[in-house]
């Protein structure tokens, strides 16, 4: 019980940074590290549209082609478009599942390779999702529990990012 209170302590964590610190950059890297940290994984998180929000890489499991998708913060549309039909968390796919993101050109490299998604979704909107991918054991169920903490923050960081744009547009475009 008291590990079970310490990763959630160590998750909600980024809960308690202030609002100066929110508004200077939303905390998906914090997000994504605290759970990379808890549960040994890579862990990254996009939106709907394929965007990379953010990112922890705790293991080198990308080549030269998948790393671009990093560095240019956006993921291919097909896989975005797959992504987008999960709608609940597909645990443990196997590097020859169509959702692994494992780069195709590495499944012999990391055979025993593992992907997890978790939809990000409020209200029947889908924000995005949640990946975490590791490359030698299964995610067990208290590892999923961890994923659905920081899934459901990025719930309310997204709307709290619309809701700040929303204001700023509104506001600029008075007269």
């Amino acid at each position: 019980m008291a590990k079970l209170l310490e990763k959630t302590r160590k998750i909600t964590s980024i809960l308690k940074r202030s609002e100066e610190q929110l508004q200077e950059e939303l905390p998906y890297n914090a997000i994504t590290r605290q759970l990379a940290d808890i549960i040994h994984c890579n862990a990254c998180i996009i939106n709907s549209k394929g965007r990379l929000l953010g990112y922890f890489m705790r293991y080198k499991t990308n080549n030269d082609r998948v790393e671009a998708f990093f560095q240019d913060k956006t993921f291919p549309k097909e896989y975005v478009q797959e992504a987008n039909m999960v709608y609940e968390t597909e645990a443990n796919l196997p590097v020859t599942h169509d959702l692994t993101i494992f780069p195709v050109e590495t499944k012999d490299e990391f055979p025993d390779g593992l992907t997890t998604i978790a939809p990000i979704h409020v209200s029947g909107i889908r924000l995005g999702s949640l990946i975490i991918w590791r490359n030698d054991k299964e995610f067990l169920d208290d590892d999923l529990i961890w994923s659905r903490l920081p899934a459901q923050w990025s719930v309310f960081s997204c709307l709290t990012s619309s809701g700040k744009r929303t204001r700023r547009t509104s506001v600029a475009g008075r007269p």
